[in-house]
């Protein structure tokens, strides 16, 4: 271990120059920054006296920055008070006035002042003065900076900063995803969309380091040749499928369960397909485990190695991998510099910059020697507090200023930097790199350690070594853990030195007993073997709530004979999965308990049912959307007022009306007094305070309104506000900005949960940490962040290539992260800490298991017999038991419980006809969209001579992609059918669809041929022409309006079948086939719902008509009515189109006060749009196909039940619904 830096002097410490204060936890910290601030405010060790506006104190939070300023105006007061009162007691030679209580630096100042009235006068003025104090974060002096300096930074007027740079990283992504990297050609275009599959991934990979300005990407950019590996992996893959090389293999004698044969199966895969990349989710690649040089490795002694050409070809390619990690690493340079250069131009053109800009700014402009001269001038001394958490670029901004700048200052001596002598200048950097644990901020614990190196070499390093949270068995109990070489990775740069205990003891009795200060459990199975990790979690949430249940919360648990409450306690925690987790634990046994999380206020339900409510008020006129908002638990509409709003109108209206008002308020006065109002008429805030976690929903509800509206104020538009809001959803991140984290409501004795990087900077008396064996697992995420050591300092690297040896070093880093975090974690608490330790696969190479030195084949009772018992209670959890508090004490009255609650049908569900299907034919599998799962359909016409259809085989389908661009080789499947139906919804009928070119491309986009346009859109025009002409009985689609069509029109009726509703089906062919044996104890009850594609009138007849993109064979001869005939029975589209009927008759007789079944409905159109030729001529169930020309037209099936078919099927539906309701009446 390298030696420990000298113990701080408040009182000696040189008050100019470079000084680097290492202040360990719980050692003040903010205590010595306030000493230090009182000094220079009284002019303690300097020339002269500051005045507040010249003191730069900087913070890395805005919530930080208030407590900092704060605890100074505290202190000030505290120094003014003391000093007045002594001052005064001596002017009147009072020897016995009570003197305010105050800490030994306050009187020492005192005794050491040359002159007590003008330190008081100092001190009035400095209060005074402190609201106009320099405390700031880092990136808001930043922006004070170019505000107060706009010409010598060359920073316009009006330029705002923008705290969420998301927005315009996800455009220049989005945009450098669609015009660069869709257009590479292959290989380079599969290689980026396996790195990259969507913009979203490209984002989150890129956000680690796309702002960081001294950074070093690896490898660099090199032209590389792809043609003969491309050649090797081709020949390879049809080597592998066609010679039958997994049989040569696992003939080959290789040891059992050795990944060249265990991986066999994943290879043939892989060769099924065009990827090159052979890197599997194991971790293996696929192109090295059967080289020879590893198959050799894995050999049985019995065993010979293969012979085949194949594995010639493996060795070759495997050793020109380098040449796939190139371009790999060539595609990261291009993506890098097409994104920075499209963040620069969007900056330009809105005239905003981002937090990393404004520091990026100021660093560039600091190379002027006049600029950092002024700063200095006007700030002479600052204090960086958090200096662990800077990165670079914030480093190199101060360096400049305080550091750089009087090297070549002929004022100061060519020699200044050498000998330290910064006149009256000073930089104090107050931190402690042990507690550095926001990496994946940007957070560079690396620029401390190079800050470090440079204070040690130029003045000096200063530690705290008192430490005031803990009680000194605590402290005791820390050092030894902690006290060990290298604990953290870099003892010359990071060591770990024992601190001191500040305070009495303060006895903990538990259950009024004397208890060791650290409890170390090993959670395990109760045969001593090791658990998932699923249920190590749930068994180490359950051991901390029933220490709290049993022990903690015990009546003879005392702190200094006083009771100790659930507000003193708190569990630490990974992230919410655990915390909910624990709140789960803790609720099982009665405990109340409040969340404390760096979780986005965007990830909770509220703002999910805060969307839904946005949406309907943004589309006052939707019924869909107002039901949706009424039915979500932040408006909690009951089931009958919903049923009442269906059926009485004038509800319907007055909420519409009231929908209309919320719209009207959003769009004149804005997003907060749209929801006071709302919040307001619908009463939420009283009826969440009565819930058991109202006040949590009812604080988020406040924060995303107060978010919404500051957002609006930059960014106006009511649909545009919506956006936003989507936007900041889907990318919310576990640890959020901090405006967006969640705020606490009342947490007045009530257990806390608190991740531990919530938790740094706070403590508690008693803290559990179910799982302090977790772990990062930085090892397999790429791209890889390091740091390399050249010249004495370390540099920020990045590696794009693979390299096994940069993803080494980024896990070497991430586990000395982890091991930071657990000393975070650990250092939180006053007098005891609880720390579990989960016996899973991997539990060994975890910081803790490090920490207790449970590695190799060590065994944890071995471990636990080497800690000193004063200090650690130790032991083994395979069981929790139960105990609840609150429990009824003898002679409590004993409530009566309620009346027995009337028994719900639970057989009542919403129902369509695919769910129906589901049940009644087991071949046609359910998709989340209903009518779309029909659209892929393997039915081939064997013959054109009208014989039965065939199944078409999957080894008789052929790519489309190599066939002519016809209707019949258009893509198939269920994504297919949605985007025809998506097509048919937009079009417009009676247009040509030559002039709808945007709606045909933007279908072509919808099934992934965007790039096939040039040679698709033709067909599409062609084929809706068709579909638009075909003959209907006397006219076509192209004649009906917009006026005269409903796409997609939604019905709900109820329903309910019983024997005699499927014995109908069936003895009027409604349902066929595989239907025919349907059990008759199938029970469909509920609600029967759907979409028809299409309604539509003419010439006053109603019509329904039903898409269908169903593949029935290569040619319009395969689309006749023989075949049409087949695909409805083995469909039951007969069923679908009965249960459509039902539904638009029911409809029609409400509207229509003179309906008649015969007069005004037309009947029930099945398109098959593959087949329609757009030829005149009619296909209708039990009719003549009518002649037109050269030949009958094809793709179409008629249908209009007979009215006694509809009627007698609507009063089964009806009776039996009617019944049910009855019975149900006679339960209540």
């Amino acid at each position: 271990m390298s030696t420990s830096p000298p113990v701080l002097d408040p009182h000696a410490l040189p008050l100019t120059g470079l000084q680097l204060i290492e202040a360990s936890a719980g050692t003040g910290k903010t205590y010595t920054i306030t000493s230090l601030y009182l000094r220079l405010i009284l002019g303690r060790g300097t020339s002269r006296p500051y005045a507040v506006n010249e003191i730069l104190v900087l913070t890395f939070t805005t919530a930080a920055t208030a407590e900092l300023k704060h605890r100074i105006r505290i202190r000030l007061m505290e120094t003014r008070l003391y000093f007045l009162t002594r001052h005064l007691a001596a002017l009147n030679q009072i020897d016995d006035i009570k003197l305010p209580d105050t800490d030994v630096v306050i009187c020492e100042f005192y005794d050491q002042s040359p002159d007590v009235d003008r330190d008081i006068r100092l001190l009035t003025a400095s209060i005074a003065l402190l609201d106009d104090a320099a405390i700031f974060t880092i990136h808001g002096f930043c922006s004070r900076v170019l505000a107060d300096y706009a010409f010598e930074t060359g920073t316009l007027f009006d330029q705002q900063a923008d705290p969420d740079p998301d927005a315009m990283l996800t455009l220049a992504v989005e945009d450098c995803y669609r015009s660069e990297l869709m257009g590479l050609s292959p290989p380079a275009l599969e290689i980026a969309q396996r790195m990259w599959p969507s913009p979203i991934s490209l984002q989150r990979q890129i956000r680690k380091f796309i702002y960081r300005d001294e950074i070093e990407v690896l490898p660099p950019e090199h032209p590389v040749d792809m043609s003969r590996y491309r050649t090797l992996a081709g020949v390879i893959k049809q080597m592998w499928i066609e010679q039958d090389i997994p049989s040569i293999l696992r003939d080959a004698g290789f040891i059992a369960n050795r990944r060249c044969l265990t991986h066999i199966d994943e290879m043939t895969r892989f060769c099924a397909d065009t990827e090159l990349d052979g890197r599997v989710r194991s971790g293996a690649n696929l192109w090295e485990l059967w080289t020879k040089s590893h198959m050799q490795r894995h050999l049985k002694k019995s065993g010979q190695l293969p012979d085949h050409p194949v594995f010639e070809h493996f060795d070759e390619l495997w050793s020109l991998q380098h040449e796939f990690a190139q371009l790999k690493a060539n595609l990261w340079h291009q993506v890098l510099h097409n994104i920075r250069q499209r963040l620069g131009h969007q900056q330009a053109e809105l005239g905003v910059l981002t937090l990393d800009d404004l520091l990026s700014r100021v660093a560039a402009n600091l190379s002027h020697t006049t600029l950092a001269r002024r700063l200095a001038e006007r700030w002479p001394v600052a204090m960086i507090d958090e200096f662990q958490d800077t990165d670079d670029t914030q480093y190199r901004i101060f360096k400049r200023i305080y550091i750089d700048l009087h090297a070549s200052d002929p004022r100061s001596g060519t020699d200044a930097i050498e000998t330290g002598a910064i006149g009256e200048r000073a930089l104090f950097m107050i931190g402690d790199p042990k507690q550095a644990i926001y990496q994946f901020r940007g957070a560079d614990v690396y620029t401390y350690i190079n800050a470090r190196r440079q204070t040690a070499e130029q003045s000096g390093v200063h530690s705290l070594s008192v430490n005031y949270r803990s009680t000194p068995p605590l402290v005791e109990a820390i050092n030894h853990l902690f006290d060990q070489p290298d604990i953290f990775d870099n003892d010359e740069d990071m060591p770990f030195t024992p601190v001191d205990a500040g305070l009495p003891e303060q006895p903990l009795l538990i259950r009024s007993a004397r208890v060791a200060p650290v409890v170390i459990r090993h959670i395990t199975g109760a045969d001593g073997k090791g658990l998932q990790a699923a249920e190590a979690n749930t068994l180490a949430t359950e051991w901390v709530a029933e220490e709290i249940a049993g022990n903690l919360l015990h009546p003879d648990t005392t702190i200094d004979g006083e009771p100790l409450h659930a507000g003193q306690i708190a569990i630490l925690v990974r992230d919410k999965n655990h915390a909910r987790a624990s709140q789960q634990s803790l609720a099982r046994r009665r405990i109340r308990s409040v969340y404390l999380t760096l979780e986005s206020v965007f990830l909770t339900e509220t703002a999910t049912d805060l969307m839904t409510v946005l949406e309907a008020v943004l589309n006052p006129g939707d019924e869909r959307k107002i039901r949706a908002a009424l039915a979500s638990p932040l408006l909690a509409s009951t089931a009958d007022e919903l049923a009442r709003l269906s059926e009485d109108t004038l509800l319907q209206q007055d909420t519409l009306t009231e929908f209309q008002r919320y719209h009207s308020r959003w769009a004149k006065a804005g997003i907060a007094p749209m929801m006071e109002s709302l919040i307001n008429q619908r009463g939420v805030a009283g009826r969440l305070l009565q819930t058991k976690e109202g006040e949590r929903q009812l604080t988020n509800l406040r924060h995303l309104t107060e978010l919404m509206q500051e957002r609006a104020m930059v960014a106006p538009g009511m649909h545009r506000l919506l956006k936003w809001y989507i936007r900041e959803r889907q990318e919310a991140l576990t640890v959020a900005p901090e405006a967006h984290q969640l705020r606490l409501e009342s947490d007045r004795n009530l257990v806390k949960l608190v991740t531990m990087h919530a938790a740094k900077g706070l403590e508690y008396d008693v803290v559990l940490i179910p799982i302090a064996g977790f772990g990062l697992l930085f090892a397999n995420r790429e791209p890889h962040l390091y740091h390399d050591l050249a010249n004495d300092r370390y540099q920020l690297k990045v590696d794009v290539g693979g390299s096994a040896t940069a993803a080494q070093q980024a896990s070497v880093e991430g586990i000395s992260e982890d091991m930071r975090l657990l000393y975070v974690a650990a250092t939180r608490a006053r007098l005891r800490c609880y720390l579990g330790m989960p016996h899973t696969r991997g539990a060994r190479q975890t910081a803790f298991a490090r920490l207790l030195g449970y590695e190799g084949k060590r065994e944890m009772a071995d471990v636990f017999s080497a800690l000193p018992d004063a200090l650690f209670d130790t032991g083994f959890v395979t069981e929790v038991e139960r105990t609840g508090l609150n429990e009824p004490s003898e002679g409590a009255e004993v409530l009566t419980p309620p009346a027995t609650r009337p028994a719900l049908d639970q057989r009542w569900q919403v129902h369509s006809y695919t769910g129906i299907t589901q049940l009644l034919a087991a071949h046609e599998p359910e998709t989340d969209q209903p009518g779309y799962s029909d659209d892929d359909v393997h039915l081939q016409n064997s013959s054109q001579d009208g014989s039965q259809p065939k199944v078409l085989a999957a080894s008789d389908a052929t790519d489309p992609f190599d066939l002519a661009r016809t209707r019949f080789t258009f893509p198939r499947g269920p994504r297919a059918g949605i985007a025809l139906h998506s097509l048919m919804e937009d079009l417009e009928f009676t247009q040509p669809p030559e002039t709808q070119k945007p709606i045909l491309q933007q279908c072509l986009e919808r099934v992934g041929l965007a790039r096939e346009q040039a040679s698709w859109v033709p067909v599409l025009q062609d084929w809706c022409s068709d579909i638009l002409s075909n003959d209907l009985g006397g006219f076509s689609l192209r004649e009906i309006t917009r006026t005269n069509r409903m796409d997609e029109m939604e019905f709900h009726f109820p329903v309910h079948t019983n024997d005699r509703v499927f014995d109908f089906l069936r003895e009027h062919s409604y349902l066929e086939g595989p239907s025919g044996d349907v059990n008759n104890s199938i029970d469909i009850s509920g609600l029967m719902t759907g979409l028809i594609d299409l309604t539509f009138r003419y010439n006053d007849q109603y019509f329904i008509v039903d898409y269908k993109s169903n593949y029935l064979g290569p040619d319009r001869t395969d689309y006749r009515e023989v075949n049409l005939d087949e695909a409805m029975r083995s469909h039951q589209y007969k069923l679908q189109y009965l249960i459509y009927t039902i539904a638009i008759t029911r409809h029609l007789r409400l509207t229509l006060d003179d309906f008649d079944y015969e007069r005004h409905f037309g009947g029930a159109y099945y398109l098959f749009l593959r087949g329609m030729d757009g030829k005149t001529g009619e296909n209708r169930q039990g009719g003549e196909v009518e002649e037109a020309g050269e030949a009958s037209s094809t793709g179409i099936f008629f249908d209009k039940p007979p009215i006694a078919h509809v009627e007698a099927l609507d009063a089964l539906l009806i009776q039996q619904a009617t019944s049910e309701r009855a019975a149900s009446e006679r339960v209540l």
